[in-house]
C-alpha cells in the first residue's frame, strides 16, 4: 500500500488510518515489507491490544524527549546562574569556598 502512495501526503495518511483502524477491526494485519505489503489474519483483540501498545510506546517517547529537553534547560539555566555571580565572590563561594575564603 505505501509503496503506491509514496509521493502522495494525503493518500499515504488513507493507508496508515486504514491499516491502523479499519482493518484492525475486521481482524486484518498489514505489515509494510520492501517487496510488498503482506496481509494475514489475527483476532481483532489481539491487533487492538498491540496498537494499544503502539500508541503507548509512541506517547512515552514523546514524554521522554519532552523531560530530555527540561533538563537542558535546566542546566542551561544553572549555567547561566552560575555565571551572574560577581568575579570578587567567585573563589569565595562552594566549592572554592573553603580552599580560597581565607586567602581573599
Amino acid at each position: 500500500m505505501r509503496a503506491a502512495a509514496k509521493g502522495v501526503p494525503t493518500l499515504m495518511g488513507a493507508c496508515d488510518e486504514l491499516r491502523d483502524t479499519a482493518l484492525v477491526d475486521l481482524g486484518v494485519r498489514v505489515e509494510d515489507r520492501a517487496d510488498g505489503a503482506r496481509w494475514t489474519l489475527d483476532e481483532p483483540a489481539v491487533l487492538r491490544a498491540e496498537q494499544q501498545a503502539k500508541q503507548a510506546m509512541a506517547a512515552e517517547l514523546k514524554v521522554q524527549k519532552v523531560l530530555n529537553k527540561a533538563l537542558d534547560k535546566a542546566k542551561d539555566l544553572a549555567k547561566a546562574e552560575a555565571n551572574l555571580v560577581p568575579a570578587d565572590q567567585l573563589l569565595r563561594l562552594p566549592p572554592h569556598g573553603a580552599k580560597y575564603a581565607a586567602d581573599c
